[in-house]
Parts: structure tokens; C-alpha cells; sequence
């Protein structure tokens, strides 16, 4: 996260909720609906 927003980023989100991730790949974000893939199935 500090290398995708800025340094100290991830120590500012740490312990107030919210996404934190590390992206695996580059790509491209677009908007549309979600898809929630999981190696089990999940109620919703």
C-alpha cells in the first residue's frame, strides 16, 4: 500500500478498518458489479 498511495499509508489505515491490500498483479480497475469468488461456498 505505501507503494501504490504513499509512504505511510498502510500504517495510517492499521487499526481503522477499511480494504488494505497488496495488488499481485498490474491491471485495470473499471466499474461495474462486484464478483465475490471464494474457495468455499458463502452465504450471503
Amino acid at each position: 500500500m505505501d507503494h501504490e498511495v504513499a509512504p505511510g499509508a498502510f500504517r495510517a489505515m492499521r487499526g481503522r478498518g477499511g480494504v488494505r491490500c497488496d495488488p499481485e498483479s498490474d491491471g485495470v480497475l473499471t466499474l461495474g458489479p462486484a464478483v465475490l469468488r471464494t474457495a468455499r461456498p458463502v452465504s450471503l
